[in-house]
């Protein structure tokens, strides 16, 4: 689900995480559909790391592509890299949906097996419906985001490519 991210530049670490710095407003604590200040990312800038979304992701979906990495200091300037993907929760949710489906599938197969009857094969259906429904969910909320981390991607190597021209 993440996709490897590396970006070789001649500045120094100082110059990008400031830069970063100046273009990131803290997440909100509690979901809000507007989040206060204008920077064009959202996120965490700590002092060799950083995790960011973009800014019009939060709004249509809380559940964008988010960029976490790490700035190395190098001989010739830095190297940024890291990897972009969904959200940990979206993670979650897919993967909870996916055992209670599989476990309520499994068991409505055993039980149709042992118990005989017209309505035996009830508890398989609802487990398989419930595997469709969940991956189908999940599925919705994890398209944005994929096609949202190529979008997050190209703009912050487009602002960091900014800082080779300005500092």
């Amino acid at each position: 689900m993440n996709q490897e991210w590396r970006l070789d530049t001649t500045e120094s670490p100082a110059s990008l995480m400031r830069r970063l710095r100046e273009l990131v407003d803290p997440l909100p604590t509690v979901p809000a559909f507007r989040v206060r200040g204008r920077r064009p990312f959202l996120g965490t800038v700590w002092d060799d790391a950083f995790e960011i979304r973009r800014r019009e992701a939060l709004g249509k979906n809380d559940f964008g592509a988010v960029l976490r990495a790490r700035i190395q200091a190098t001989p010739d300037g830095s190297i940024i890299s890291g990897s972009v993907g969904p959200q940990p929760m979206l993670k979650v949710l897919f993967w909870l949906f996916f055992a209670l489906g599989l476990s309520l599938s499994v068991a409505g197969l055993v039980l149709a097996l042992v118990l005989s009857g017209p309505g035996r094969f009830v508890l398989a259906i609802v487990g398989l419906g419930l595997l469709a429904i969940g991956s189908g969910v999940c599925g919705v909320f994890l398209l944005p985001s994929v096609w949202d981390r190529g979008r997050l991607i190209q703009e912050v190597e487009r602002v960091l490519c900014d800082v080779r021209r300005t500092v």
